[in-house]
């Protein structure tokens, strides 16, 4: 049974074609618009957009530098500070990415604006909201942006002044938003969750109904008969023994869940919203069978490998694009993705001593891996000859040949 056995059943109690349409029976209309908050009344979008943010918000963004041994963090880079703790004087690093996410699940791109100090460095990086830029094209066919200000104001900012993750990005350089793409689902949803708030409301489906009685009741007996109605309800007057006079009788109604069929009708809900950000059901709280694995593990790693990855991806691409300098290949920054892909204890300590016993790791990458701090003569790599360290290895290697 599906959704429309649910309005089916609705048409038996009320007129559906006017609650609906907004009309006689004070509908909420099905032609309204979906807003950002009102969307985010929906609790499986809220869950989605909440997951995935607060996820972006876990990975620290840092700045690399390249060395003879590969990369090394660039503590002395003022990006470093601006990405890996705070891009501005009133937010946190998790913050910021939280609304920019938010933003660009929502609205279709999360933008921010680059400030500048007069040495022509990045100073801090403030989010906007992508419903107040315009893109405007000039005479020479260079995009600029205009963004609507407070107070009616507006400026115009050029592309390097502008951080923009588009979800869906179109030709023009415009974007797709995600709730105005997915308009006519999402009012779908709304309608049926606010029909449903409006059912429980209004009690259209009533406890009993007392009858028996072949003549009309005149005004005080319709008053008496109420009054004793109520002294039989609300939890504490319950399984009270009911007295009813004059013949009159009570038959219980009982509410019908396969007629109501509101659970089927959310379970459709999460799995549409599901769809449309590309996370598991069952990460949205949906109990179920699992299509990926069989444990939390698999599917954490299939949300990760497909929608965190891909999204951190286009996070740095965008922000090495215009936070680095254009002759500046040695700097770059990047996601710190570990700490959610390393596995629970057992998995973790396997791969460490591969990792050693291989020569691909040391003692002391193993422990920043764990947030401890480094030992004495933990940089030493070691290969399966005896566990000795490679420079050992080399050393004894030349003496021989010496020899």
């Amino acid at each position: 049974m599906g959704i429309g056995s649910i309005f089916n059943s609705i048409e038996k109690r009320s007129n559906i074609q006017d609650y609906f349409s907004g009309g006689i029976s004070g509908g909420i209309g099905i032609s309204r618009n979906v807003s950002e908050n009102a969307a985010l009344g929906i609790t499986a979008l809220w869950s989605a957009v909440n997951l995935i943010s607060n996820t972006i918000g876990l990975f620290p963004l840092v700045t690399y530098k390249k060395s003879k041994q590969g990369k090394e963090k660039d503590f002395s880079n003022n990006l470093y500070r601006l990405l890996h703790d705070s891009p501005n004087e009133y937010m946190s690093r998790f913050e910021f990415f939280q609304i920019m996410v938010s933003n660009y699940l929502l609205n279709g791109c999360g933008a921010a604006e680059i400030k500048y100090d007069a040495r022509g460095q990045v100073e801090s990086i403030y989010p906007l909201d992508p419903n107040s830029i315009t893109i405007e094209k000039t005479a020479n066919d260079k995009l600029v942006y205009k963004v609507r200000c407070d107070k009616g104001s507006s400026k115009i900012l050029q592309s390097y002044q502008l951080i923009l993750i588009k979800y869906y990005p179109k030709c023009d350089g415009s974007w797709l938003s995600v709730i105005g793409t997915h308009r006519e689902s999402l009012k779908l949803q709304m309608t049926v969750r606010e029909f449903g708030a409006k059912t429980f409301r209004d009690g259209i489906n009533p406890a009993g109904i007392v009858s028996g009685v072949s003549r009309s009741m005149n005004e005080n007996s319709r008053k008496t008969l109420s009054d004793n109605m109520q002294n039989y309800g609300g939890l504490g007057n319950t399984h009270k023994v009911m007295l009813l006079e004059e013949g009159l009788s009570f038959s219980k109604v009982s509410i019908n869940a396969e007629d109501a069929q509101f659970i089927e009708s959310m379970n459709f809900s999460v799995e549409e919203i599901a769809r449309i950000f590309n996370v598991p059901a069952i990460l949205l709280n949906k109990s179920g069978t699992t299509s990926w694995g069989s444990g939390i593990a698999e599917l954490v790693q299939g949300f990760i490998s497909l929608n965190i990855g891909p999204l951190c991806s286009k996070i740095e691409q965008e922000f090495n694009r215009k936070l680095v300098s254009v002759d500046n290949t040695e700097t770059y920054c990047k996601f710190i993705m570990d700490g959610l892909l390393r596995g629970n204890v057992t998995e973790r300590n396997e791969a460490y001593v591969k990792g050693i016993m291989n020569g691909y790791k040391s003692i002391n990458e193993v422990r920043n891996h764990e947030d401890l701090d480094p030992i004495e003569g933990g940089d030493s790599y070691f290969i399966p000859l005896n566990l000795q360290t490679l420079l050992n290895a080399v050393n004894n290697n030349r003496e021989e040949n010496n020899e």
